[in-house]
């Protein structure tokens, strides 16, 4: 889930995990955000979990210091929600997401 503020990546993780504790199959949500440090995100993204919520720049900066690789991403991704796609998909989101996932 890709949200554009690391303040509603809180709120959406906070409301996944909620609906998540209804379920029946045990899924593993987590938060990266990029004031986490390097070694809590690789710790956040080991298994890895079913259900990602983060924001643009905080993948950028996980693809840029090889925390994760674009390719890598693309593979294991079967679905993205953007939320607040209007602010997610602003140029300055828009232009480091694509630039990090297809490098001239």
């Amino acid at each position: 889930i890709l949200v554009p503020t690391r303040e509603l990546c809180q709120q959406v993780y906070n409301e996944a995990s909620s609906l998540l504790e209804l379920c029946t199959s045990k899924l593993k949500i987590v938060q990266v955000t990029a004031s986490m440090s390097d070694k809590d995100i690789k710790l956040a993204l080991s298994g890895p979990p079913n259900i990602l919520v983060t924001t643009p720049a905080c993948v950028a900066a996980c693809i840029s210091k090889g925390i994760v690789q674009g390719s890598s991403i693309k593979e294991s991704l079967s679905m993205m929600i953007l939320d607040e796609v209007q602010f997610v998909c602003l140029l300055q989101y828009l232009f480091i997401v694509l630039e990090r996932f297809y490098p001239n």
